[in-house]
Order: structure tokens, then C-alpha cells, then sequence
């Protein structure tokens, strides 16, 4: 009996100690899980961390990008996140996806402060995702401005009558279908597109003068060029608010009694195209690359030179 008694009770010791080690690995694992989720933006660890300064850079071609847009839309509700200091190195893309990143930047800077640093290229597109925020800084050299739509699409008509090769077309109205590779682009339909980007284009700007507060119709008139500015030329313009670095953003969010560290979380990168980045082995790509963004679908707040 003593025997079975005490087998009895090792093996309850020995449970016991199982069960605590158990515990233990369990205790372990789940830490290690929180210490890697921290390096996701807007991950569990956050919620432990403390208030901070978000350091955001955004480069490239924007174009329609619904995961970086909730990235950036999460800010607004992150109680962590004090303000938004956001980098931004583009010559603009899509007309709508610009719009859609100007919206997302609007809404976070309707709740907590975002300033804006132009670096190297802030143009078109680029450029209106800029006026949602609060504050615009730019360099002297920065290249700023650009303000204005495209739309372009290839056109191989003459080269088609040239080689005997014909494009034959049912539609179900005149203007369906223009602009097209292999017809000639008609006066009313070229006169039909140019009031369609016409009338973008005057909302672009309509959005200039209410978000930049500009009354002076001659100053909207030389922005409405289209032209290109130097950061110094845009503060003359009230296209930004100073010349000036990093640094200056965070002087203008201490005046506003904001004050921190700041949390890098990372570039926003899209994809960019430059010719002299493709491999010369790459010839199918070459062409591939080429005509996707020479016959982009939709309008374009685009300065071209930023991506040549």
C-alpha cells in the first residue's frame, strides 16, 4: 500500500511540474510572438509602446494602392500616433489613385497634425496628396508644381496605312472608343477629350485655391500653366508654406506643443519606371514597361520628367 501511495504521489508531482513548464513554454512563445508582431505598422505591440511621431516617406508612381491607403488611414486612429511627418519624393501617377491618397492624408490631418517635407520631387499628383496636409515644406531646390492633367495614349495610324494594316470598328456611338492605337483621332473626338480633362483639371485646381487659399487670379493663372516651380518659387506662389528640412517640421509641431520621439514607420514605396533602369537582355520588358505607361488607362497628374 505505502508503494502505490507513493507512486501515486510522485506521479502527481510529476504532472504538476509538467503542467508549470507547460505554462512556462506557453508564457515564452506568446512573448516572443508579441516582440516580432512589433515590427508591423499599426501591430499589438503598439498599442504598448509609447506616444510618438510618425516618419513616413512616400516615393514613386502613385497609382491605386488600397492596402497603403488603410496603412496611412489607420494613423487617425492610433492613439499612440501624435502627428504624421510625411516624406514625399514623386512626380505624381494616376489622377484618381491621387485623389484617393489625398483623401486618406485629409482625413488623418482633420484629427492630428500632418506636415508634409518635399524632397528631391513633389509634382502633379504627388503634389495634391501634399495639400492634405496641414503644413508643406519643401527645399529650395525641391521640384514642386506641375499642376494639371494628361491623358495620352500611343497612335499608329499613319504607321498602319504605311504596311497595308486596317482597323475595322462597330461602335455604338461616334466618339465610343477614342482614343484608339490604329484610327485617326477625329477633331470631335480630340475636341471631346480635351473638355473631359478640361473640366479635372479645373477641379484640380479648384482644390489649389481652397486648400492653399489663393485669391489672386494671376497667381492661379501661372500655376495653371502647368509649370514646374523651385521650392524657393513655390513659396512665392503659396504653393508651400516654408523652405526648410526636417527639422523644420518638427519646430512647427513644438509650436503646436507636440513633442516626441520620432518612430520611423518605413517608405510607402509603388513601382517606378525608368529606362535606364532595364536590363539590356530585357527587350520584352522594355517594350511591355514602355507601352504601360505610355498608354496608361484613365487621366494622369503626372510630371513625366520625374520618371525619364
Amino acid at each position: 500500500m505505502n508503494f502505490l501511495g507513493d507512486a501515486f504521489v510522485e506521479n502527481l508531482s510529476l504532472r504538476k511540474r509538467l503542467t508549470f513548464w507547460k505554462v512556462i513554454t506557453f508564457v515564452v512563445v506568446g512573448a516572443l510572438l508579441v516582440v516580432l508582431g512589433s515590427s508591423f505598422r499599426g501591430g499589438f505591440f503598439d498599442s504598448f509602446s509609447t506616444p510618438y511621431i510618425a516618419r513616413v516617406v512616400f516615393s514613386g508612381i502613385i497609382d491605386q494602392d488600397t492596402v497603403r491607403n488603410s496603412q496611412f488611414a489607420s494613423f487617425a486612429s492610433n492613439p499612440k500616433i501624435k502627428a504624421v511627418i510625411l516624406h514625399i519624393d514623386s512626380g505624381g501617377g494616376g489622377a484618381v489613385p491621387s485623389e484617393a491618397l489625398y483623401n486618406v492624408v485629409k482625413s488623418v490631418s482633420e484629427l492630428k497634425p500632418v506636415v508634409v517635407v518635399a524632397n528631391g520631387i513633389m509634382a502633379s499628383g504627388a503634389y495634391m496628396v501634399a495639400m492634405g496636409a496641414e503644413y508643406i515644406i519643401a527645399y529650395n531646390s525641391s521640384i514642386i508644381g506641375s499642376i494639371g492633367m494628361i491623358l495620352q495614349a500611343p497612335n499608329f495610324y499613319e504607321v498602319g496605312k504605311k504596311i497595308g494594316v486596317k482597323m475595322d470598328v462597330v461602335r455604338s456611338g461616334r466618339l465610343k472608343a477614342f482614343p484608339s492605337v490604329l484610327e485617326e483621332f477625329t477633331k470631335e473626338a480630340r475636341s471631346a477629350m480635351e473638355h473631359s480633362i478640361s473640366v479635372a483639371n479645373e477641379h484640380f485646381l479648384s482644390m489649389v485655391r481652397e486648400r492653399r487659399k489663393i485669391t489672386d487670379a494671376r497667381v492661379m493663372s501661372e500655376i495653371a500653366t502647368g509649370k514646374i516651380f523651385t521650392g524657393k518659387e513655390a513659396l512665392e506662389f503659396a504653393l508651400i508654406d516654408k523652405i526648410g528640412d526636417e527639422r523644420d517640421a518638427i519646430a512647427w509641431l513644438k509650436e503646436r506643443g507636440i513633442t516626441g520621439k520620432i518612430r520611423d514607420l518605413g517608405f510607402i514605396s509603388s513601382r517606378s519606371f525608368r529606362v535606364n533602369d532595364i536590363p539590356q537582355s530585357s527587350y520584352l520588358s522594355v517594350l511591355n514597361e514602355f507601352f504601360r505607361y505610355l498608354y496608361s488607362p484613365g487621366l494622369l497628374a503626372v510630371f513625366q520628367g520625374a520618371y525619364s
